[in-house]
């Protein structure tokens, strides 16, 4: 087995590399590969998890009377048949979540805290929550979740204290595809015998981690372990949403959608997988640009929030209670899901959500 998770250099950088591993508008773009494009005016409305995707337009429409301002008609799309977000034949797709990484001035002290109350054990190398594809389920990925030290040089030259890995089939397709479109590519690579790694740069200067990953199955940490024991209730599941703020929110949107296939114009992105363990169940992450001017993050003053879906959130919420951790007094229950909020140590308001039929 290939040891790959060496942890970081002081200077927050990778000793050694590893898998980088809604306001709705009115109305629907259109449907993506596993990808419901819903424009929602003022909120990210949440999302859907091991639902039938033809109930996944009703679920979205039902979002609406929770966090829409005036509340505003929404057509629901029918997703039984989602197209992919570029075509099925053309090589260099978004295939999911590789990684999230965020920055934080008390990094030790933050993956202890997620460590101890979500059971997102990072010792340095990142904590890897494992996932199958959603139309082709013998085929195995992970993200990877890890806290970078504020002083970090990885994300640079961006400014933002987050970067986000994403999954893609092929990296050489996809990378003359962004070159021919303009987009402005790091000169760095990354090879290895397990995976390939590359650069980008969107319209907000964010850097954007490509990963192709080479092998059958991702390559584990020795030792692997799941983040919490199985037997308890409470878990987290895997990524639900990942949320981040532009102030060019439309060109952002509009950016992700002509060059990664993430989404149309002003739409949410809904990408689909299946547990690791048991891939009879479906999930979706939800991917999302939201206007700086978003109330939807208050009170934490981050212009990212992850969303984490759990198997059971009374069990958590029961568990967190206990240890201390701040929960927001708001919680949302519709027949689409369960949602409730929470805060990290460094306030950054982290959103957990169960789904109707996680619960087993």
């Amino acid at each position: 087995m290939i040891k790959i998770l060496q942890g970081w250099s002081k200077k927050g950088q990778r000793a050694r590399p590893f898998p980088s591993v809604f306001r709705v508008d009115p109305a629907v773009e259109r449907v993506k590969r596993r990808t419901l494009t819903i424009r929602i005016e003022n909120l990210y409305k949440p999302h859907m998890q091991r639902i039938p995707w033809s109930t996944i337009a009703l679920g979205s429409l039902l979002l609406i009377w929770v966090g829409s301002k005036g509340g505003q008609e929404v057509k629901s799309p029918q997703a039984e048949k989602s197209n992919a977000p570029v075509g099925m034949d053309q090589r260099g797709r978004i295939l999911g979540i590789g990684g999230v990484f965020f920055k934080s001035a008390n990094r030790d002290q933050m993956r202890e805290w997620y460590s101890k109350h979500l059971g997102l054990a990072d010792k340095g190398g990142g904590a890897m929550l494992r996932w199958r594809e959603h139309d082709d389920p013998q085929k195995e990925h992970v993200t990877v979740w890890t806290v970078f030290p504020a002083s970090t040089h990885y994300f640079d030259p961006s400014p933002a204290p987050f970067m986000i890995n994403y999954i893609v089939d092929d990296m050489d397709a996809l990378l003359d595809r962004l070159k021919q479109e303009g987009v402005k590519i790091d000169a760095k690579r990354m090879n290895e015998s397990y995976s390939r790694f590359a650069w980008i740069y969107d319209l907000d200067g964010n850097k954007v981690e490509l990963w192709q990953p080479t092998s059958v199955k991702p390559p584990q940490p020795e030792n692997a372990k799941p983040p919490v024991k199985m037997e308890q209730r409470g878990r987290i599941i895997g990524i639900g949403g990942v949320f981040f703020k532009s102030a060019n929110r439309d060109q952002m949107r509009e950016w992700y959608s002509k060059h990664l296939g993430l989404a149309g114009k002003g739409g949410d992105v809904m990408l689909g997988w299946r547990e690791h363990d048991d891939p009879q169940k479906e999930h979706v992450t939800v991917w999302q640009v939201f206007p700086t001017t978003t109330d939807y993050f208050d009170p934490s003053p981050a212009p990212l929030m992850v969303n984490y879906i759990v198997d059971d959130l009374d069990a958590l919420l029961d568990r967190l209670k206990q240890e201390g951790v701040k929960i927001d007094a708001k919680q949302m229950n519709a027949p689409f899901g369960r949602f409730a909020w929470i805060y990290d140590l460094d306030e950054n308001k982290v959103e957990l959500w169960q789904a109707p039929s996680t619960k087993r």
